[in-house]
């Protein structure tokens, strides 16, 4: 604190001079200065090198003269190596300093340093880098820009030799929202402003970063709201549209028939009293090789940048003193999308028109073209599989179902879609009737031989996946029945799931198993829309559906047999319990359920795990788990309630159970990833389930800590029985990975370590440790692996030491449990079951010989 005190004093009155002396003492009293300030930046505390980067940068800005150029040299190299250092606060000052030595002239060259653009380019680019130093480098790249603005010196640093265009594209995916903002404010000005006069220019440009990458394009324009104002992004949006204008005006007379735009814009209604449209100028419209060489992408480009400009005004364009504008650009819009809807159908264009065409009313633009029963068509052409879908079209079917359900137009896809599936059904079983019955005449008959259960998965996905499609699905009665109608048919996935496990092979090439579990999980998600329609009873209702399914599991999917199936066909079942968990866990987080709805799911889990799915499926049901206890603790503060948790406190033990099983097949970190998953995410959501419980009930808590612990010791029990001789030596024995796994479960939370702490003498007071020798010499080896933890520091072992201490030399009867005791343990007889005075003496003095080395380790006596 001292040092960092005298180096941000020592900036500020920098530069100290000796007045009466001489110019050579005062030169070598500056130098000094200078050096202290060097070192400061190499110090081994991060505060002081931060402050010295703070205080150097704004020296050098206030006095760059009194700095000699191989002074200037090395404090850059430093700056550089600091780029790469560990501590994030580092640096972001690093990039804070080069900000501020930009204001001198003369500090530029010094910046034109390949080594220096290829690190700022990797700091931005790197996405697992903090968000404050790449907001840092942002700032530091807008400074850049500024200053390469005013000045016309040669040696001035120019932003697009640190990063181009395609730099920015990736850098755009892969950050937030305020680096985006910022990453705008740099390169927005290159496609419009002030410094590009040309439109031609300005939408070359625009179509060259969407060629790049569609989704940045995308990104930027939406973020460019406080970049480009109301005002200034209203008459973009109209350039824009009269280029698009002028391009069919022009091919209107153009003979060439190669040209696709032929459009004759005569029969088109354009708002002619609008002065922003005016007289078009077809000698405006720019290089006519540009244009046909990218013609897809710069209509698609200017329809996209229209549409996400029109989004993110959409708040702004509904006040009453904008409806003139907003009228303008919806009138040239629908001209445009008119003219383009007339020639052009399952392309790029089509894609980008339809997106433009889904923000305004069907019925400015059903007055001259069938746009919603052509889209229908083309949504009755799709390939049941995406993979046959050519790359330019894969965005149709997503295109489609959104215009389609913002023209309210959301029960016909919903029909046609429920005839996909019942016919899918249908080919398991030919003589089965159909359950879709619609009101009125169903004019989309679909052949059963183009049942397409895939791709209408889809669609309805994504009407659900989008909120503004999802809310005008809701809010349309219309939709009531139709949405019921595919409830009732999907309910037949069920049994189909049912002859698919007991064929315990694939049913057929319509209905696979990657198809039944999208339809299921449709199944699983369409109750919360439907039961939206009466809101009393939207809860109660999706409940009574939730319980129905996990009825099903338990009758009909837990059975006796499901050993005896495949791999396959339980990978199979596990993935649709999967589905199940999900929306268990998304229910939760909405509050959605009751107390015997929980109880019932609770059953459900205990239930895999006897069935031994458990260790398929470990990590998503201790997730899962630990949300519903979460929802069940909300549950009992607002009823005022206790519930039953016993079938829960059985489920978390037998978890602890199956990674104990672990360790007799598998023993390491790679090992456990193959079978269960990740270790860091098993610790963190096993933490969250234990804390979760309690919270819920301490008692309940309690007894499941009890049986933790108890299964470690098990686990190191079972390490000593395989061991067929014992050394003398100190060293405790080897615990395996499950063992230390469930060992970093209470060391890696403060809760349970405390918890552990404060009842430490409790857990190990348990008269199995004073009648079995070897399960004491477990718990002395967990005791002494525990020390070598850095939070282990804050419990008392005096006591536990003491006592475990006195239970190993109070009796002389404490001979290990023969195996037979353990239960249903294969281990072979080791060394400690048979009966020989010896064995208990060496046992005895290896547990004093480590208890001994725990009590030097932690300067403790006995």
């Amino acid at each position: 604190m001292v040092r960092a005190n005298c180096i941000y004093l020592f900036s500020k009155v920098y530069p100290l001079e000796k007045r009466e002396e001489m110019y050579d003492v005062s030169a070598t009293f500056l130098i000094r200065q200078q050096n202290a300030l060097m070192n400061a930046l190499s110090d081994s505390c991060y505060r002081i090198q931060i402050l010295a980067i703070k205080g150097i940068s704004m020296c050098m800005r206030k006095f760059w003269n009194t700095f000699n150029e191989y002074q200037i040299i090395k404090c850059f190299e430093i700056f550089l190596s600091l780029i790469e250092g560990n501590n994030i606060d580092v640096r972001k000052a690093v990039f804070h300093g080069f900000t501020v030595l930009l204001d001198i002239t003369e500090s530029h060259i010094y910046f034109k340093n390949s080594e220096m653009f290829t690190k700022t380019k990797q700091i931005l680019m790197n996405e697992n880098e903090k968000i404050k130093v790449r907001r840092s480098v942002s700032h530091f790249l807008l400074k850049v820009k500024k200053v390469d603005s005013k000045s016309k010196d040669a040696a001035t640093i120019k932003y697009e030799e640190i990063v181009n265009l395609q730099d920015i594209s990736i850098i755009f995916d892969n950050n937030c929202e305020e680096i985006r903002c910022l990453l705008v404010d740099l390169i927005f000005d290159y496609f419009y402003g002030d410094n590009v006069q040309d439109e031609n220019v300005t939408i070359m440009r625009l179509t060259e970063f969407y060629k790049i990458n569609k989704t940045s394009f995308h990104n930027m324009i939406f973020f460019t709201k406080k970049t480009l104002n109301f005002n200034n992004a209203c008459k973009f949006m109209l350039m824009l549209l009269r280029h698009v204008y002028c391009l069919f005006k022009k091919a209107e007379h153009l003979e060439d028939t190669n040209i696709d735009y032929s459009i004759r814009f005569k029969k088109l209604k354009i708002n002619s009293d609008s002065e922003n449209i005016g007289d078009i100028n077809t000698s405006s419209v720019g290089n006519d090789d540009y244009y046909r060489q990218n013609k897809d992408s710069y209509i698609c480009c200017i329809l996209d940048c229209v549409n996400c400009l029109i989004v993110v005004h959409d708040n702004t364009f509904t006040e009453d003193c904008n409806r003139k504008q907003f009228t303008e650009i919806q009138d040239l819009c629908i001209s445009c999308i008119i003219g383009i809807l007339k020639f052009h159908k399952n392309d790029k264009i089509y894609v980008s028109t339809m997106c433009l065409a889904a923000l305004f009313p069907i019925s400015k633009i059903m007055v001259h073209t069938s746009a919603p029963s052509t889209a229908l068509s083309t949504l009755k052409q799709f390939p049941n599989n995406m993979m046959e879908m050519e790359e330019t079209n894969k965005d149709l079917p997503v295109c489609i179902t959104y215009a389609l359900s913002m023209w309210n137009q959301s029960y016909k896809i919903i029909q046609i879609v429920t005839n996909w599936f019942e016919y899918a059904f249908k080919t398991l079983d030919p003589n089965a009737t159909l359950t879709f019955r619609t009101k009125e005449k169903n004019v989309f008959e679909t052949n059963s031989k183009e049942c397409k259960p895939k791709i209408g998965n889809l669609l309805i996905t994504c009407m659900l996946t989008c909120n503004k499609s999802q809310q005008k699905l809701r809010d349309s009665g219309i939709n009531e029945y139709n949405v019921h109608e595919m409830i009732l048919c999907l309910e037949k996935i069920k049994p189909t799931i049912e002859n698919r496990m007991f064929s315990d092979d694939s049913l057929n090439n319509i209905l696979t198993d990657e198809v039944m579990i999208e339809l299921f999980y449709l199944y699983m998600k369409l109750p919360i829309i439907y039961y939206n329609y009466d809101k009393s009873l939207r809860n109660n209702k999706i409940i009574d559906h939730q319980m129905s399914v996990f009825d099903w599991i338990l009758e009909k999917l837990l059975v006796k047999d499901l050993q005896l199936k495949c791999d396959r066909t339980k990978i199979f079942i596990v993935r649709i319990i999967k589905v199940v968990n999900n929306t268990v866990y998304n229910y939760s987080l909405m509050k959605i359920g009751t107390h015997v709805y929980l109880n019932k799911f609770f059953i459900m889990c205990s239930s895999i795990i006897d069935n031994n799915l458990g260790e398929w499926i470990l990590l998503h049901m201790i997730k899962t788990l630990g949300e519903g206890l979460g929802y069940l603790y909300y549950l009992e503060n607002t009823n005022s309630a206790k519930n039953d948790v016993s079938t829960l406190n059985n489920c978390v033990v037998a978890i602890t159970n199956i990674v104990s099983f672990f360790e007799d097949y598998k023993s390491t970190e790679e090992d456990f990833i193959m079978c269960f998953g990740e270790p860091k995410v098993f610790l963190k959501e096993f933490c969250n389930l234990i804390l979760e419980l309690k919270r819920l009930s301490a008692p309940d808590f309690h007894q499941v800590f009890l049986a933790f612990i108890e299964t470690i010791m098990v686990i190191i029990d079972n390490e000593i029985r395989k061991i067929n001789s014992v050394d003398l030596i100190e060293n405790p024995i080897i615990i395996p990975f499950s063992g230390f796994l469930l060992i970093r479960v209470i060391l890696n939370n403060l809760q349970l370590l405390n918890y552990f702490s404060d009842n430490i003498v409790q857990l190990f007071s348990s008269p199995i440790y004073q009648n079995d020798c070897i399960r004491l010499l477990s718990a002395i080896n967990f005791i002494f692996n525990v020390t070598f933890h850095s939070r282990a520091r804050a419990i008392n072992f005096a006591p536990i030491l003491k006592v475990l201490f006195k239970m190993l030399t109070k009796s002389e009867n404490n001979a290990p449990l023969s195996a037979f005791d353990y239960g249903d343990c294969n281990f072979d007889i080791s060394i400690f079951e048979v009966p020989c005075s010896n064995n208990l003496m060496y046992i005895k003095a290896k547990g004093r010989d480590i208890l001994v080395n725990t009590a030097k380790k932690l300067h403790l006596t006995f």
